[in-house]
């Protein structure tokens, strides 16, 4: 099993202190939302701690690890490598860390832009990095109406819905992992609704 102790330290001393206080309450966040889901808290806690473990190194360095997952890499992506350090933190934790677990490895690929494949696992860290108590860009009312929320699914889309117009109001396009992710959502959340009518 991986050293959460060493994937901590190491965190630690290669991210700038906000950042690393980020990681810190994205995965007490996380390990909270996974208590209520019956998820691992464990994963929880790891794909947390790393989910922005690439976020400040060189651009050309991201490329270069994000390229090493095999997943072809999106003309968007090119253009804003900054969407890829997702992919590249889940490359470092797979090749530097030993990690085997796809639930993790794809939690942390994903946080970024979203992904139809995600896993709860990768739902819940996304919901965590967005709401996680220390982010400013969000109210306090705001975040409880999200917790408020019973279902991952509605949490998620809730959040993509404010991500989306924030960014149309930016003018920068959207992720399509983003928008296909949504329309996932979009056709479960409309199956329940359905559902819970017969």
């Amino acid at each position: 099993m991986l050293n959460q102790t060493a994937l901590y330290e190491y965190v630690r001393t290669r991210l700038s202190l906000p950042r690393f206080l980020h990681s810190i309450r994205t995965a007490e966040t996380a390990v909270e939302l996974c208590r209520r889901y019956g998820l691992s808290l464990e994963e929880a806690y790891v794909s947390g701690i790393a989910h922005d473990m690439a976020r400040e190194i060189a651009v050309a360095q991201v490329m270069q690890l994000a390229n090493a997952d095999s997943l072809p890499l999106l003309e968007e992506e090119l253009q804003r490598p900054v969407l890829l350090h997702g992919r590249a933190a889940a490359v470092l934790l797979q090749t530097s860390w030993g990690e085997k677990r796809h639930t993790v490895l794809n939690a942390v690929r994903w946080h970024t832009q979203g992904h139809s494949d995600m896993g709860d696992l990768g739902k819940v860290l996304y919901i965590a990095d967005f709401i996680e108590p220390g982010r400013s860009h969000i109210t306090e009312d705001f975040r409880a109406s999200i917790l408020h929320l019973e279902s991952i699914d509605w949490m998620l889309k809730k959040i993509l819905e404010a991500q989306f117009s924030h960014l149309r109001e930016k003018q920068v396009e959207i992720s399509t992992y983003a928008l296909e992710l949504y329309n996932t959502l979009e056709e479960n959340t409309l199956e329940e609704r359905l559902y819970a009518k017969i």
